[in-house]
């Protein structure tokens, strides 16, 4: 077996279990969007090419079905439930978007400019 760090700066589990109707309450059963959600979200993170980055990945219960449907988000150790199709643009904002802020080009390339001595003057072009 080896270990090794994770490999993503950011884990976002979407629990899409789905059971039968007459059954329990599930995050992605009838009347229940857990997989709409998941599928908006790895869309996101498709689009905006985070793919060596940040995960999306679907996940089974979290035992936490009446209050659903629910992500578990790493490494921030949080928690979201009764999350709505109205909530993805919320959580792409808080979760995803910092790391396409991060890719930018316009970041990176102004990331390896070297600093300017104190007083000097700088180019940015």
């Amino acid at each position: 077996m080896d270990t090794s760090s994770i490999p993503y700066q950011q884990l976002l589990f979407v629990c899409t279990n789905s059971r039968a109707d007459g059954e329990r309450v599930s995050c992605a059963g009838k009347g229940r969007c857990g997989q709409q959600v998941l599928e908006r979200l790895k869309a996101y993170v498709s689009e905006h090419h985070l793919e060596e980055t940040v995960r999306v990945a679907k996940s089974g219960c979290h035992e936490k079905c009446e209050q659903g449907p629910n992500i578990a988000v790493m490494p921030q150790n949080i928690f979201l439930s009764g999350v709505t199709l109205d909530d993805v643009s919320s959580i792409i904002k808080t979760y995803l978007t910092p790391y396409v802020i991060a890719r930018s080009p316009r970041r990176s390339n102004l990331m390896r400019m070297p600093r300017p001595a104190f007083g000097e003057p700088r180019d940015d072009t």
